[in-house]
């Protein structure tokens, strides 16, 4: 009797759990029971978390490449420090051949990953809108969910925040005819064309590709790809934090040629 009652106590202390118990495999652990997993456990829990965050990659085109070089997967949306501006994340997986010779029937494997910043904005976002807003926005309703379209890239969220902010701002300086100076020059547009005109019509966020830092680089100074154009704006800062910034240039500078 002795001999069965420490069998079955050893089979029970092989099954007892080395990881405090939760609800479920699929339960959010708290930070405490993150620090007492096993390697192993964090491992599988670790793994397990950045799988329920990717969206499906969909399918994979050929492109311009006769090998299979990268993957994009994109995280599910979410949202930043700034009520209105979500957040999602692009990562690449890439791949190479394992034969010298270019061909599609050359297996690949992965080797590497990188990734990159997308925004959206899905509401209005104020000039230090951080100021007024204390809660946690990680989770804003707002950003949950969203589809693949509209998204643009930037350095990081205060690039992206700023570029949107100058962006608003500009336009509506533009069409109040309050702004010291826009240019076309560079954009060579007809002679039948006017300025103002095209570029408040370029002024669209749900059509703005990309904001970048002006090269080189200048405070205030914000370059933009908008649909077919690309467009600086330089901006000055108010000296209240709770005023946009100050528009001093908008230069519409050239249609934006995308090579596919």
């Amino acid at each position: 009797m002795r001999a069965i009652f420490l069998a079955c106590f050893v089979v029970l202390l092989a099954a007892w759990p080395s990881a405090p118990a939760v609800a479920g495999d699929d339960a959010p652990l708290t930070s405490r029971q993150m620090r007492t997993l096993s390697a192993q456990q964090a491992n599988r829990a670790v793994r397990r978390d950045l799988s329920s965050i990717l969206k499906g990659t969909g399918k994979i085109g050929r492109g311009n490449l006769v090998a299979v070089g990268s993957v994009w997967i994109r995280t599910k949306s979410y949202g930043t420090q700034f009520p209105g501006l979500c957040r999602g994340d692009d990562l690449i997986l890439k791949y190479d051949q394992l034969e010298d010779r270019p061909s599609e029937d050359s297996p690949v494997r992965p080797y590497g990953i990188e990734s990159r910043a997308s925004y959206r904005v899905v509401g209005t976002v104020k000039p230090n809108d951080w100021k007024r807003s204390r809660q946690e926005t990680t989770w804003q309703p707002a950003c949950a969910d969203l589809n693949d379209e509209h998204w643009f890239s930037a350095s990081d969220d205060n690039a992206a925040y700023e570029g949107v902010v100058a962006l608003r701002e500009a336009a509506a300086r533009l069409k109040s005819d309050t702004v010291p100076g826009f240019d076309c020059t560079k954009a060579k547009l007809p002679e039948d064309k006017d300025c103002r005109q095209t570029i408040l019509a370029a002024m669209t966020v749900a059509d703005l590709y990309s904001v970048d830092a002006c090269e080189p680089v200048a405070p205030g100074c914000y370059h933009y790809h908008l649909g077919e154009w690309t467009m600086t704006i330089v901006t000055k800062s108010s000296g209240d934090d709770d005023d946009p910034p100050r528009i001093e240039k908008i230069e519409l500078d050239q249609p934006d040629i995308i090579v596919t």
